[in-house]
């Protein structure tokens, strides 16, 4: 039998956006959390997490700033508000690294890099699919539900991507640190009697 090749035609149907955004204030950012690492760094193995329960005065600031911006860019600005609903600061240090998570249920995420450079390692985010299918079968391999990409980042900038992406951090291995503010979001609809302005409040993880 004659040998046909097939034509083949791939459409990616549905993009993941992930959207980058800058503040200036740098310098504020790291100063305030080389503070709160240098304070209580020995506490725990490993990398450091801290869970902020109350940022400095002035920070939310720009957070909300951001936040707002993102609503105009998804046409939600004038019909929701963005609810923290989590803040961490992560730090690395040589040898350090993160592996993958979600951050879900939380609709959204966003990393505020304070402290990177060139020769430190931007986050990798997986494809979504990898996750659910590891859930049904562990053992499946499937090359194209393996790809995994990252975004250039400096210090000052605001990545943010659906929380249900995988996230993770190779290892460093440089020296100095790699410092990081992660916050969850949530978008909540206004009431009938609100809306036209936008609005970053914090809620209180359970």
């Amino acid at each position: 039998m004659e040998e046909h090749t097939l034509l083949s035609m791939k459409n990616d149907l549905f993009a993941i956006p992930v959207r980058k955004y800058h503040i200036d204030e740098t310098e504020t950012f790291l100063s305030w959390a080389k503070s709160e690492y240098l304070s209580d760094k020995f506490e725990d193995d490993g990398v450091y997490q801290k869970w902020i329960q109350q940022m400095p005065f002035g920070f939310m600031d720009y957070y909300t700033e951001v936040i707002e911006q993102f609503l105009r860019d998804i046409k939600v600005y004038d019909t929701h508000c963005g609810v923290i609903t989590n803040i961490t600061l992560r730090v690395l240090e040589s040898g350090d690294s993160f592996d993958r998570e979600s951050t879900l249920p939380s609709h959204y995420t966003f990393t505020h890099y304070i402290d990177t450079d060139s020769n430190k390692p931007d986050d990798i985010y997986h494809h979504p699919l990898n996750a659910i299918l590891r859930a049904f079968d562990p053992g499946i391999d499937i090359p194209e539900w393996q790809n995994a990409g990252g975004v250039y980042t400096t210090a000052g900038d605001v990545v943010i991507y659906p929380s249900y992406l995988e996230q993770s951090t190779p290892k460093m291995t440089g020296p100095g640190t790699r410092i990081t503010i992660t916050c969850t979001f949530n978008l909540e609809p206004y009431k009938n009697d609100q809306g036209g302005g936008a609005g970053t409040e914090e809620s209180t993880p359970g």
